[in-house]
Parts: structure tokens; sequence; C-alpha cells
């Protein structure tokens, strides 16, 4: 339903591993790992509305994993476990709400990455 969100994280995650130099990334060709993200779980669920029944407040949570394989034999090094994270907020659009979300999962993400590599 949300098209837009593996783009999203995948986007978010390549600045993050560049910006922390954990590893260089490449698009297509040969590598030593790839990084395979799932997403478990996008909510976004509103919580009060006015007496005009407009929307308010919402609830945004983001759960995902990722694993990471060796780029040579694509064997299994590497796994995350479920990493999630909930933000509640005032802006009523899903790409608005996610930005925040994302940011901050892709950074606990890598933070669990350093710690392993």
């Amino acid at each position: 339903l949300y098209t837009w969100l593996p783009h999203a994280i995948r986007s978010r995650l390549r600045d993050e591993i560049g910006a922390r130099y954990l590893a260089k990334w490449v698009d297509s060709g040969t590598a030593d790992y790839e990084i395979q993200i799932n997403i478990i779980s996008f909510t976004t669920r509103e919580w009060i509305r006015t007496d005009v029944d407009t929307s308010q407040l919402y609830d945004t949570r983001l759960t995902l994993d990722a694993i990471l394989y060796e780029g040579s034999t694509n064997r299994e090094v590497w796994r995350s476990g479920h990493i999630s994270y909930a933000e509640r907020s005032e802006v009523a659009e899903e790409k608005t709400l996610a930005g925040d979300i994302i940011t901050q999962v892709v950074r606990l993400l890598a933070d669990k990455m350093r710690n392993t590599f």
C-alpha cells in the first residue's frame, strides 16, 4: 500500500551507512555484503478528532528487520532482529509522518550493525 516506503528506507539506510563510514554502498555489481530489509509493519492511526471530524493527532509505528549476507557466498552473517520505533505527531500525510520514523529506525539499525562489526 505504501509503494514509496521501501525506497525511503533504502535511501536513508544508504545515507546512514555512508555517514558513519560503516561501508561503501554500491547499488549494483560485486559487493562484499548484501543487506535485505524486511518491513514487518508500518501503521498510522489517528487518535483525536475535532468537532468538525478532522484528525488532530496520529500514532505512527515502523517495525523492520535486516539480514546481512556475505556477497561471494550468499551466506547469512548477521540478523538484526525486529527493530521498531513509534512516534505521536500532529502531521496528517503518511510520507511526512514516516520520515522521522524511518530515520530513527535506520539509526537504531546502524547502531546494531556498528556494535557487531
